[in-house]
C-alpha cells in the first residue's frame, strides 16, 4: 500500500527545512508540493496541484548551483516515476549537472530496527539504478554532514572523470 503524499511530504519538508538554508551551493528538488510558507531559496517544488516544475526554473537552479540534491523517500510508485522522469530530464538538458539523491527514512527520528535498515538499504540498491550522479542516505537533517558527503561525492565524480579522460 502506497504511503499518502501527505507524510512524504511532512519527510521531506522536515528534512528539506533543516538543511537547504546552510547548504546554499545546493539546488534542493522535491517531488512533492511544499505545503508552508517558510519554503528556502535554494528549493524548487511543484505548484500544489502539479506534479512538475518548469524547465526554465530548473535550468536556473542548475546554472546557479554546484550541484542538485533531490531528497525523497522513494517508496511510492509516484515518487519513482517523478524522479524518472526528472532525471531523463536533466540527463536530456543538462548532462553535466551533478545530481544526488538523498533516500529519507519515511519518518525522520524512526527506530532504526535491523528490518527497517534493510528496507532502506533495497531502496538504496535501487536507485543506484536510475543513473544519478550520486546517491545518499539520510536519517537526520545535519547540514555539515550532507556538504561534506555532497563534496566528497563531486571530488570522487572529477576524479574518475579524469582517470576516464586519460
Amino acid at each position: 500500500m502506497e504511503r499518502g503524499l501527505s507524510s512524504i511530504q511532512a519527510v521531506v519538508e522536515d528534512y528539506v527545512s533543516s538543511v537547504a538554508p546552510s547548504s546554499s551551493a545546493f539546488g534542493f528538488l522535491t517531488l512533492v508540493p511544499w505545503s508552508s510558507q517558510d519554503q528556502p531559496v535554494n528549493v524548487l517544488a511543484p505548484e500544489a496541484g502539479k506534479r512538475e516544475i518548469s524547465q526554465s526554473n530548473i535550468t536556473q537552479m542548475v546554472e546557479q548551483h554546484e550541484a542538485v540534491v533531490i531528497p525523497s523517500v522513494y517508496e511510492t510508485n509516484k515518487e519513482k516515476m517523478g524522479l524518472t522522469r526528472l532525471l531523463d530530464y536533466l540527463t536530456a538538458a543538462h548532462p553535466d549537472a551533478y545530481v544526488v539523491l538523498v533516500q529519507l527514512p519515511d519518518r525522520l527520528g524512526a527506530e532504526l530496527t535491523r528490518g527497517y535498515l534493510c528496507t532502506l538499504m533495497a531502496r538504496q540498491d535501487l536507485l543506484h539504478s536510475f543513473g544519478a550522479s550520486g546517491v545518499l542516505m539520510e536519517l537526520v537533517g545535519d547540514p555539515e554532514g550532507l556538504q561534506q558527503k555532497v563534496r566528497l561525492e563531486l571530488t570522487e565524480n572529477t576524479a574518475i572523470q579524469l582517470r576516464v579522460q586519460r
